[in-house]
């Protein structure tokens, strides 16, 4: 047989369809019909992942990460991979990773909901979803839907408002999914208290949660302060 549009020779077994003999499909034809059907069908998965990654709220940097990806500098930041890869295996319920940016505290959050699932928000963008802002569901609704979460990662929490009211709604959150028994992230830029250089200050992390709370995120659960370059800033540079 002989293909035209590859000006090719080649051999086959006709093939019989609705009663008509056909000529066998040229290989190189053959070969070029299924790598464009497997291009076809990898854009429809990376399609239905950014779908499932922007549920997710995770930031495009942050799309398909893995735990491999963090590439710790020390031992702080070894410390804080190590616990996020107990929290996916689920020998965690809750990591707090407390310290400056750039040292790649919203990299491993948003790894670990990639491999579990559920969202990663800001503190901020938690007070939008529950005032309404972003749907028309009710405040009890959205707080539920965050209480159920398979994990709930919320990024720069020292950004919530310390008002009742906000202290109120995040621990009726943490309440829950602890009862719950759901695993929980927070991310925060500030430290322990313990590390104040000034024995104590307004960003030492105590300041944004009771000690009934930061009790029972040690149940089960790890405090780890990173160290280290702003690794955004090392990249300008």
């Amino acid at each position: 047989f002989f293909c035209q549009e590859h000006d090719l020779k080649y051999r086959g077994k006709p093939f019989i369809l609705f009663g008509v003999e056909h000529a066998p499909i040229c290989p190189l034809c053959e070969k070029k019909y299924d790598e464009q059907k497997e291009r076809e069908e990898k854009k429809i998965q990376d399609e239905i992942k950014i779908q499932q990654f922007s549920k997710m709220n995770i930031e495009p940097m942050y799309f398909n990460k893995k735990i491999s990806d963090y590439i710790p500098q020390n031992e702080s930041q070894m410390k804080a991979q190590n616990a996020i890869q107990k929290l996916i295996a689920d020998e965690l319920k809750k990591v707090i990773l407390l310290g400056n940016n750039g040292l790649g505290k919203t990299l491993l959050g948003s790894i670990a909901v990639q491999a579990v699932g559920g969202a990663i928000y800001s503190a901020y963008e938690i007070g939008l979803l529950v005032r309404g802002s972003y749907n028309n569901s009710s405040e009890f609704e959205t707080l539920d839907r965050l209480a159920r979460l398979p994990l709930l990662v919320i990024d720069e929490y020292e950004k919530c408002k310390t008002s009742k009211a906000s202290n109120d709604m995040f621990s009726y959150i943490f309440d829950k999914r602890h009862s719950r028994g759901l695993r929980t992230v927070l991310l925060s830029n500030y430290h322990l208290k313990k590390s104040c250089k000034k024995g104590g200050c307004d960003e030492c992390f105590e300041t944004l949660l009771t000690n009934d709370l930061i009790s029972r995120f040690r149940q089960n659960g790890e405090i780890i302060e990173m160290y280290g370059e702003d690794y955004r800033r090392k990249n300008r540079g």
